[in-house]
């Protein structure tokens, strides 16, 4: 019999469960009730309730703003949309390099999207001038 607190798995559709660990995605701001300043995409989240608000069903949650003004713990509610699983950091990993490519795209245009992805696998960057 599984115990009372255990988090179910959580697949990355709709809301996360209560109790799980995941990452901020961002989403829409509503001007009426923006995100906190100090939450930032990719922010680590810690589910701590479901609740209605008219006809959407919201997540609170909470999160270290890693301001030491702010103290440890802030809380927040978002949609469906703001949250993903934890990345690996294989995933991690392939996003920086499609960005990277991207990058080199965009610097060059013109250049075919295999000949930026060679590119950046060899090894080459832009580097940022003093």
């Amino acid at each position: 019999m599984p115990e009372e607190n255990e988090v179910k798995p959580w697949s990355g559709e709709g809301l996360p469960p209560v109790g799980a660990v995941c990452e901020f995605a961002g989403g829409t701001n509503c001007a009426a009730d923006p995100f906190d300043k100090d939450l930032k995409e990719g922010a680590k989240v810690t589910i701590i309730a479901h609740f209605k608000c008219g006809d959407f069903t919201l997540a609170a949650f909470t999160f270290d703003p890693e301001n030491p003004d702010r103290g440890m713990v802030q809380v927040e509610q978002g949609n469906f949309g703001c949250f993903r699983p934890i990345r690996t950091p294989e995933q991690i990993a392939a996003e920086e390099r499609m960005r990277g490519i991207e990058e080199l795209r965009a610097n060059a245009p013109g250049i075919a999207w295999l000949s930026a992805a060679a590119i950046y696998d060899a090894g080459y960057r832009k580097e940022v001038q003093p």
